[in-house]
């Protein structure tokens, strides 16, 4: 699968889908792309209040909630819910599908005719559901990269931060797609960045990591585990990373050198390194961001200066359109 799409579903189909009654879902469109492809749920603000009470999702008032002793609850609306594989479209134009739709996508033919009195209606099937224990924003994902990573020339690249704007910001269209998507993990790690030491060794010749890098390097393995709630890019997934650390400015620098670091106009040539940086947070995030770090194939890193040092970290795992040969 090459590309991803997200898609605005009412809290009332959410539910359905999530336990397992809905296996199509109706849509006037389809995307232009080939299936199988991976669809992200977004449960939308119209409708019932969409919750997940003890793992299982219902929309309902809050007042018809029976909650039992150390019930857990959440609210679902505004956030990507889960996700699942479309394997098959099928296209119904003269009504050939309409009793199969009614059946799988728990819509009747009066309502089916309806939706679309003058149309083609698209039923997308779903396969290999996910329903999420915590669900995503709209903000954890962004668009994919339309220029091949040519960050120059990208409107989408801010000239101020130096970094990709392509993230997601409202929902798509209600019976719109929006194709795609990648997901993106967004992790600070605050304090002057640290780069990765060189190996100490005991007496007996065994190496070790100087203490300096492991305490740094399991600081940024927590902070991540926080930003992830649990997610990881399994192993056949691609992943790219941007790292840009902040150096502090020095206390003895002048008004005018502190104007000129803060603009950019002086950049930190100094330790640590940049590729230490990057070898001490990928070090801290193996296992945990990714199964395995040979799974990278794309890596980023700046160093500029900041009041307020720190080191930003943004995983996204590659989702791009791929031009069939002709």
């Amino acid at each position: 699968m090459s590309k991803a799409v997200l898609i605005s579903i009412r809290p009332k189909w959410c539910a359905k889908i999530a336990n397992g009654e809905k296996t199509i879902e109706i849509r006037k469109t389809r995307p232009q792309i080939k299936t199988p492809f991976k669809c992200y749920i977004y449960c939308t603000n119209n409708g019932d209040t969409l919750y997940s009470v003890n793992g299982k999702v219902q929309p309902c008032n809050s007042f018809e909630i029976d909650l039992k002793e150390n019930s857990r609850v959440s609210e679902l609306n505004g956030y990507v819910i889960g996700e699942f594989v479309c394997d098959e479209i099928m296209t119904d134009s003269h009504g050939e599908h309409d009793v199969y739709f009614e059946h799988h996508a728990c819509v009747t033919v009066e309502e089916q005719r309806e939706y679309a009195p003058d149309g083609t209606i698209y039923g997308w099937h779903i396969s290999e559901l996910k329903v999420y224990n915590n669900p995503l924003t709209l903000s954890d994902f962004q668009r994919a990269c339309v220029h091949s990573e040519d960050c120059g020339t990208c409107k989408r690249r801010s000239k101020k931060e130096y970094a990709c704007i392509a993230g997601i910001t409202r929902p798509p269209a209600k019976l719109d797609v929006c194709g795609g998507i990648a997901v993106t993990i967004t992790v600070t790690i605050p304090g002057e960045p640290v780069g990765k030491g060189r190996p100490k060794f005991t007496k007996a010749g065994t190496a070790y990591t100087p203490p300096k890098t492991r305490v740094y390097e399991n600081k940024v393995a927590f902070l991540y585990k926080m930003a992830a709630k649990g997610r990881k890019f399994q192993r056949h997934i691609p992943v790219t990373v941007e790292i840009r650390a902040y150096y502090g400015i020095p206390q003895s620098d002048s008004k005018r050198q502190r104007e000129r670091k803060l603009s950019g106009a002086i950049l930190p040539c100094k330790k640590p390194d940049v590729d230490n940086v990057v070898k001490a947070v990928l070090d801290a995030i193996n296992g945990i961001a990714y199964e395995d770090d040979a799974q990278v194939v794309c890596i980023s890193a700046s160093k500029v200066y900041s009041e307020r040092p720190r080191v930003e970290m943004r995983v996204s795992d590659v989702v791009r359109e791929v031009k069939e040969k002709t």
